[in-house]
Protein backbone atom coordinates (compact mmCIF):
# COMPACT_ATOMS: atom_id res chain seq x y z
CA UNK A 1 0.00 0.00 0.00
CA UNK A 2 1.61 3.17 -1.25
CA UNK A 3 1.90 5.87 1.57
CA UNK A 4 0.57 9.29 1.10
CA UNK A 5 2.56 12.04 0.72
CA UNK A 6 0.66 14.54 3.52
CA UNK A 7 2.15 13.68 6.53
CA UNK A 8 -0.38 13.50 8.97
CA UNK A 9 -2.25 10.78 7.01
CA UNK A 10 0.95 8.71 6.09
CA UNK A 11 1.65 9.10 9.63
CA UNK A 12 -2.19 7.97 10.52
CA UNK A 13 -1.57 4.83 7.34
CA UNK A 14 2.10 3.69 9.60
CA UNK A 15 0.06 3.39 12.60
CA UNK A 16 -2.63 1.34 11.07
CA UNK A 17 -0.06 -0.85 9.68
CA UNK A 18 1.86 -1.19 13.14
CA UNK A 19 0.83 -3.83 15.39
CA UNK A 20 -0.57 -1.43 18.12
CA UNK A 21 -3.44 -3.17 19.89
CA UNK A 22 -5.29 -0.77 21.44
CA UNK A 23 -8.39 0.92 19.10
CA UNK A 24 -8.15 4.77 17.56
CA UNK A 25 -10.78 7.09 17.96
CA UNK A 26 -10.53 9.97 15.59
CA UNK A 27 -11.88 13.03 16.91
CA UNK A 28 -12.12 16.76 15.92
CA UNK A 29 -12.30 19.64 18.38
CA UNK A 30 -13.64 17.44 21.39
CA UNK A 31 -17.23 19.90 21.33
CA UNK A 32 -19.28 16.55 21.49
CA UNK A 33 -17.94 15.53 24.85
CA UNK A 34 -19.94 12.37 24.85
CA UNK A 35 -18.69 10.73 21.97
CA UNK A 36 -15.73 10.10 24.00
CA UNK A 37 -17.09 8.19 26.40
CA UNK A 38 -13.95 5.32 25.30
CA UNK A 39 -11.07 5.60 27.88
CA UNK A 40 -9.05 2.72 26.29
CA UNK A 41 -8.63 4.34 22.91
CA UNK A 42 -5.98 6.79 21.44
CA UNK A 43 -7.46 9.55 20.54
CA UNK A 44 -6.34 10.78 16.92
CA UNK A 45 -6.81 14.61 17.09
CA UNK A 46 -7.67 15.60 13.74
CA UNK A 47 -7.44 19.65 13.92
CA UNK A 48 -4.15 20.27 12.20
CA UNK A 49 -5.52 18.97 9.12
CA UNK A 50 -7.54 21.33 8.25
CA UNK A 51 -8.46 23.90 5.24
CA UNK A 52 -10.45 24.52 1.93
CA UNK A 53 -9.16 22.13 -0.86
CA UNK A 54 -11.52 23.71 -3.52
CA UNK A 55 -14.71 25.84 -3.59
CA UNK A 56 -16.16 26.93 -7.23
CA UNK A 57 -19.55 29.27 -5.63
CA UNK A 58 -20.92 28.37 -9.53
CA UNK A 59 -20.89 24.70 -8.81
CA UNK A 60 -22.57 24.86 -5.49
CA UNK A 61 -19.94 22.26 -3.71
CA UNK A 62 -17.16 22.80 -1.33
CA UNK A 63 -14.57 20.37 -0.12
CA UNK A 64 -12.58 20.50 2.83
CA UNK A 65 -10.29 18.99 5.07
CA UNK A 66 -11.85 16.98 8.05
CA UNK A 67 -10.21 19.37 10.81
CA UNK A 68 -11.48 22.39 9.03
CA UNK A 69 -13.85 24.63 11.37
CA UNK A 70 -17.27 25.15 10.30
CA UNK A 71 -16.95 29.01 11.25
CA UNK A 72 -14.05 29.04 8.13
CA UNK A 73 -16.25 27.28 6.13
CA UNK A 74 -19.06 29.33 6.66
CA UNK A 75 -17.50 32.50 6.46
CA UNK A 76 -16.31 31.49 2.76
CA UNK A 77 -19.63 30.88 2.14
CA UNK A 78 -20.95 33.53 3.22
CA UNK A 79 -18.97 35.83 0.97
CA UNK A 80 -20.74 34.23 -2.10
CA UNK A 81 -24.31 34.53 -0.50
CA UNK A 82 -24.06 30.88 0.37
CA UNK A 83 -24.18 28.40 3.48
CA UNK A 84 -24.73 24.88 4.89
CA UNK A 85 -28.29 23.81 4.87
CA UNK A 86 -28.41 21.62 7.38
CA UNK A 87 -27.56 23.98 10.07
CA UNK A 88 -23.95 22.28 12.03
CA UNK A 89 -23.94 23.05 15.74
CA UNK A 90 -21.45 24.27 18.09
CA UNK A 91 -19.50 26.36 15.56
CA UNK A 92 -18.34 28.42 18.50
CA UNK A 93 -17.04 26.14 20.28
CA UNK A 94 -14.71 25.29 17.27
CA UNK A 95 -16.63 22.16 16.01
CA UNK A 96 -15.04 20.77 12.49
CA UNK A 97 -16.57 19.55 9.88
CA UNK A 98 -15.23 16.11 10.20
CA UNK A 99 -16.75 16.30 13.63
CA UNK A 100 -19.99 17.20 12.45
CA UNK A 101 -20.39 14.41 9.78
CA UNK A 102 -19.16 11.83 12.20
CA UNK A 103 -21.46 12.67 15.15
CA UNK A 104 -24.23 12.80 12.31
CA UNK A 105 -25.56 16.01 14.24
CA UNK A 106 -27.71 18.75 12.08
CA UNK A 107 -28.91 21.73 13.84
CA UNK A 108 -32.82 23.01 14.04
CA UNK A 109 -32.58 24.71 10.67
CA UNK A 110 -32.40 20.75 8.77
CA UNK A 111 -36.27 20.67 8.37
CA UNK A 112 -36.27 22.88 4.95
CA UNK A 113 -33.20 21.21 3.12
CA UNK A 114 -32.47 17.87 4.98
CA UNK A 115 -29.97 17.31 7.53
CA UNK A 116 -26.01 16.21 7.30
CA UNK A 117 -26.42 13.54 5.35
CA UNK A 118 -28.38 14.68 2.66
CA UNK A 119 -25.38 17.31 1.99
CA UNK A 120 -21.96 14.65 1.88
CA UNK A 121 -21.30 14.13 -1.71
CA UNK A 122 -17.72 12.53 -1.64
CA UNK A 123 -15.20 11.76 1.34
CA UNK A 124 -11.56 10.53 1.60
CA UNK A 125 -11.27 8.32 4.30
CA UNK A 126 -8.79 5.78 5.62
CA UNK A 127 -9.78 2.54 6.54
CA UNK A 128 -9.00 -0.54 8.92
CA UNK A 129 -6.09 -1.97 7.05
CA UNK A 130 -4.57 2.03 6.19
CA UNK A 131 -5.87 1.87 3.00
CA UNK A 132 -6.75 5.57 1.54
CA UNK A 133 -10.22 5.30 0.12
CA UNK A 134 -12.47 7.88 -1.84
CA UNK A 135 -15.43 7.33 -2.80
CA UNK A 136 -18.64 9.16 -3.89
CA UNK A 137 -19.06 12.45 -6.33
CA UNK A 138 -20.48 15.31 -7.47
CA UNK A 139 -23.65 13.29 -8.87
CA UNK A 140 -25.34 11.00 -7.34
CA UNK A 141 -25.58 7.65 -9.31
CA UNK A 142 -27.08 4.36 -8.21
CA UNK A 143 -24.24 1.40 -7.20
CA UNK A 144 -24.41 -1.78 -5.58
CA UNK A 145 -22.00 -1.91 -2.36
CA UNK A 146 -21.19 0.53 0.64
CA UNK A 147 -22.51 4.26 0.24
CA UNK A 148 -19.42 5.71 1.82
CA UNK A 149 -20.51 9.04 1.99
CA UNK A 150 -23.63 8.39 3.84
CA UNK A 151 -21.71 5.78 5.58
CA UNK A 152 -19.53 7.85 7.49
CA UNK A 153 -22.30 10.33 8.79
CA UNK A 154 -22.90 9.29 11.85
CA UNK A 155 -20.42 6.83 11.78
CA UNK A 156 -18.92 8.18 15.26
CA UNK A 157 -15.51 7.22 14.08
CA UNK A 158 -15.68 3.80 14.00
CA UNK A 159 -16.44 3.18 10.30
CA UNK A 160 -12.46 4.88 9.47
CA UNK A 161 -10.75 7.87 9.70
CA UNK A 162 -12.38 10.69 7.53
CA UNK A 163 -9.51 12.82 6.21
CA UNK A 164 -11.63 15.35 3.50
CA UNK A 165 -15.24 15.87 2.94
CA UNK A 166 -16.90 17.21 -0.75
CA UNK A 167 -20.55 19.05 0.51
CA UNK A 168 -23.45 20.45 -1.43
CA UNK A 169 -23.92 24.29 -0.48
CA UNK A 170 -26.95 26.07 -1.07
CA UNK A 171 -28.02 29.85 -1.37
CA UNK A 172 -28.61 31.52 1.88
CA UNK A 173 -32.08 32.56 2.97
CA UNK A 174 -33.02 36.00 2.70
CA UNK A 175 -35.05 36.37 5.44
CA UNK A 176 -36.41 34.85 8.36
CA UNK A 177 -39.29 34.94 10.48
CA UNK A 178 -41.30 32.47 13.37
CA UNK A 179 -44.86 32.24 14.26
CA UNK A 180 -45.36 31.55 18.36
CA UNK A 181 -48.75 29.14 18.97
CA UNK A 182 -50.17 27.89 22.16
CA UNK A 183 -51.35 23.86 21.97
CA UNK A 184 -53.51 22.78 24.48
CA UNK A 185 -51.32 19.02 24.95
CA UNK A 186 -48.54 16.93 23.49
CA UNK A 187 -50.89 15.63 20.84
CA UNK A 188 -52.22 19.27 19.76
CA UNK A 189 -48.69 20.42 19.82
CA UNK A 190 -47.80 17.67 16.82
CA UNK A 191 -51.19 17.83 15.02
CA UNK A 192 -50.16 21.53 14.56
CA UNK A 193 -47.00 20.19 12.98
CA UNK A 194 -48.39 17.87 10.68
CA UNK A 195 -50.94 20.97 9.69
CA UNK A 196 -48.38 23.17 8.84
CA UNK A 197 -46.10 20.69 7.16
CA UNK A 198 -48.73 19.52 5.28
CA UNK A 199 -48.83 22.73 3.01
CA UNK A 200 -46.16 24.48 0.68
CA UNK A 201 -44.59 26.61 3.01
CA UNK A 202 -41.09 27.62 3.57
CA UNK A 203 -40.78 25.88 6.79
CA UNK A 204 -37.04 25.58 8.14
CA UNK A 205 -37.89 24.50 11.65
CA UNK A 206 -40.36 23.72 13.79
CA UNK A 207 -40.12 23.28 17.84
CA UNK A 208 -41.86 22.04 20.47
CA UNK A 209 -41.70 23.37 24.07
CA UNK A 210 -42.13 22.02 27.44
CA UNK A 211 -45.08 24.66 27.96
CA UNK A 212 -46.53 23.43 24.49
CA UNK A 213 -45.33 26.47 23.03
CA UNK A 214 -44.84 25.88 19.40
CA UNK A 215 -42.95 27.95 17.34
CA UNK A 216 -42.93 27.34 13.51
CA UNK A 217 -39.78 29.18 11.62
CA UNK A 218 -39.96 29.85 7.76
CA UNK A 219 -36.89 31.14 5.60
CA UNK A 220 -38.06 33.13 2.41
CA UNK A 221 -37.26 36.20 0.15
CA UNK A 222 -37.92 39.44 2.37
CA UNK A 223 -40.79 40.02 -0.21
CA UNK A 224 -42.93 36.86 0.24
CA UNK A 225 -42.67 36.61 3.79
CA UNK A 226 -45.20 38.30 5.57
CA UNK A 227 -47.42 36.78 3.48
CA UNK A 228 -46.42 32.99 4.31
CA UNK A 229 -46.99 34.40 7.80
CA UNK A 230 -50.07 35.54 7.22
CA UNK A 231 -51.12 32.02 4.92
CA UNK A 232 -50.17 30.11 8.09
CA UNK A 233 -52.31 32.56 10.72
CA UNK A 234 -55.29 31.70 8.43
CA UNK A 235 -54.44 28.43 8.33
CA UNK A 236 -54.45 27.82 11.86
CA UNK A 237 -57.22 30.12 12.79
CA UNK A 238 -55.87 30.59 16.09
CA UNK A 239 -53.90 33.64 17.75
CA UNK A 240 -50.08 33.75 17.01
CA UNK A 241 -47.27 36.03 17.57
CA UNK A 242 -44.80 36.43 14.87
CA UNK A 243 -41.51 37.63 15.13
CA UNK A 244 -39.49 39.78 12.66
CA UNK A 245 -35.63 41.03 12.69
CA UNK A 246 -34.25 41.62 15.79
CA UNK A 247 -37.27 39.26 17.70
CA UNK A 248 -36.06 36.48 15.61
CA UNK A 249 -32.59 36.58 16.00
CA UNK A 250 -32.98 36.82 19.39
CA UNK A 251 -35.17 33.45 19.61
CA UNK A 252 -32.57 31.62 17.47
CA UNK A 253 -29.76 32.24 19.67
CA UNK A 254 -31.79 31.51 22.80
CA UNK A 255 -32.98 28.42 21.27
CA UNK A 256 -29.41 27.25 19.90
CA UNK A 257 -27.53 28.27 23.36
CA UNK A 258 -29.70 26.00 24.95
CA UNK A 259 -28.53 22.95 22.21
CA UNK A 260 -24.80 24.07 22.70
CA UNK A 261 -24.68 24.91 26.63
CA UNK A 262 -22.26 22.52 28.71
CA UNK A 263 -22.78 19.78 31.04
CA UNK A 264 -21.35 18.94 33.82
CA UNK A 265 -21.50 15.95 36.70
CA UNK A 266 -24.89 17.01 37.19
CA UNK A 267 -26.71 16.76 34.25
CA UNK A 268 -25.89 15.68 30.31
CA UNK A 269 -27.22 17.09 27.07
CA UNK A 270 -29.11 13.76 25.22
CA UNK A 271 -30.25 13.91 21.56
CA UNK A 272 -33.13 11.22 21.09
CA UNK A 273 -34.27 10.37 17.57
CA UNK A 274 -37.89 10.61 17.44
CA UNK A 275 -40.99 9.97 15.03
CA UNK A 276 -43.98 12.28 15.62
CA UNK A 277 -46.16 9.29 17.13
CA UNK A 278 -43.45 9.06 19.66
CA UNK A 279 -43.67 12.66 20.57
CA UNK A 280 -46.79 12.43 23.18
CA UNK A 281 -45.37 9.10 24.89
CA UNK A 282 -41.52 10.54 25.14
CA UNK A 283 -43.59 13.80 27.23
CA UNK A 284 -44.85 11.27 29.50
CA UNK A 285 -41.72 9.94 30.06
CA UNK A 286 -40.21 13.32 30.78
CA UNK A 287 -43.33 14.74 32.92
CA UNK A 288 -42.55 11.67 35.00
CA UNK A 289 -39.22 12.18 35.85
CA UNK A 290 -39.83 15.80 36.18
CA UNK A 291 -37.53 16.93 33.13
CA UNK A 292 -38.88 20.19 32.16
CA UNK A 293 -35.06 21.83 30.30
CA UNK A 294 -35.85 19.99 26.64
CA UNK A 295 -36.88 21.18 23.12
CA UNK A 296 -38.19 18.86 20.34
CA UNK A 297 -36.82 20.19 16.79
CA UNK A 298 -37.92 19.03 13.41
CA UNK A 299 -41.37 18.67 13.89
CA UNK A 300 -41.80 15.78 16.42
CA UNK A 301 -38.23 14.07 14.83
CA UNK A 302 -35.52 15.13 17.62
CA UNK A 303 -35.33 16.18 20.81
CA UNK A 304 -32.63 17.62 22.97
CA UNK A 305 -32.82 17.40 26.55
CA UNK A 306 -30.93 18.46 29.60
CA UNK A 307 -31.25 15.68 31.67
CA UNK A 308 -29.92 15.24 35.04
CA UNK A 309 -27.65 12.64 35.87
CA UNK A 310 -29.49 11.03 38.17
CA UNK A 311 -32.46 10.69 35.87
CA UNK A 312 -30.38 8.39 33.13
CA UNK A 313 -31.19 4.81 34.59
CA UNK A 314 -34.77 5.71 34.50
CA UNK A 315 -34.76 7.64 31.04
CA UNK A 316 -32.84 4.92 29.69
CA UNK A 317 -35.47 2.00 30.45
CA UNK A 318 -38.19 4.16 29.28
CA UNK A 319 -36.83 4.77 25.67
CA UNK A 320 -35.90 0.91 25.19
CA UNK A 321 -39.31 0.21 26.31
CA UNK A 322 -40.29 2.67 22.91
CA UNK A 323 -37.96 1.29 21.32
CA UNK A 324 -36.23 4.66 20.36
CA UNK A 325 -32.67 5.52 20.67
CA UNK A 326 -30.42 8.62 22.08
CA UNK A 327 -26.94 9.50 22.21
CA UNK A 328 -25.36 11.70 24.90
CA UNK A 329 -23.83 14.98 23.05
CA UNK A 330 -22.40 16.54 25.67
CA UNK A 331 -21.79 14.90 29.51
CA UNK A 332 -19.89 13.01 32.13
CA UNK A 333 -20.11 9.33 33.37
CA UNK A 334 -22.88 8.20 31.66
CA UNK A 335 -23.51 5.61 28.87
CA UNK A 336 -23.22 7.06 25.46
CA UNK A 337 -25.57 5.39 23.80
CA UNK A 338 -29.18 5.16 25.52
CA UNK A 339 -32.28 3.26 24.65
CA UNK A 340 -32.61 0.79 22.24
CA UNK A 341 -29.23 -0.33 20.90
CA UNK A 342 -30.15 -2.95 18.09
CA UNK A 343 -28.96 -0.52 14.79
CA UNK A 344 -25.49 -1.14 16.28
CA UNK A 345 -25.71 -5.01 15.71
CA UNK A 346 -25.59 -4.23 11.75
CA UNK A 347 -22.80 -1.39 12.60
CA UNK A 348 -20.91 -4.16 13.86
CA UNK A 349 -21.31 -6.23 11.01
CA UNK A 350 -20.18 -3.49 8.80
CA UNK A 351 -17.52 -2.43 10.67
CA UNK A 352 -15.99 -5.84 10.43
CA UNK A 353 -16.16 -5.67 6.60
CA UNK A 354 -14.35 -2.45 6.33
CA UNK A 355 -12.15 -2.97 9.48
CA UNK A 356 -11.55 -6.74 9.79
CA UNK A 357 -8.21 -6.62 11.91
CA UNK A 358 -10.11 -4.39 14.44
CA UNK A 359 -8.25 -1.14 14.53
CA UNK A 360 -11.32 1.42 15.52
CA UNK A 361 -13.33 1.58 18.28
CA UNK A 362 -15.64 -1.70 18.06
CA UNK A 363 -19.63 -1.53 18.13
CA UNK A 364 -21.87 -2.01 20.36
CA UNK A 365 -20.91 1.70 21.83
CA UNK A 366 -23.64 0.76 24.86
CA UNK A 367 -20.88 0.57 27.32
CA UNK A 368 -19.56 2.48 30.61
CA UNK A 369 -17.19 4.84 30.72
CA UNK A 370 -14.03 3.30 32.68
Amino acid sequence: MPIHNDPLIANIQQVLQSGQQQPILPVGSGTKTGLLLNASATLLKMTQHQGIVTYDPSEFLITAKAGTAITEIQDTLKRHGQYLPFDPLFEADGATIGGTIASGISGPDRLLYGGVRDFVMEVAMIDGLGNLVRDGGKVVKNAAGFDTPKMMVGSYGRMGILTEATLKVFPAPQAYAAIQISAQNAQHAVALCHQVLGKPFPTVGIEIYPDLQVVVRLAAPTASLAGAVERIEQLLAQPVKALFFDEYARYVRQLRDGLQCNPDDNWNLIRVALAPPSVVLLHEILDRLNVDQWVICGAGTVAWIKLPTQCIGDFDEGLRRLKLSAITVRGTNVDFSLGDAGWQQMAGRIQKAIDPKGRFVPWPLKQRLV
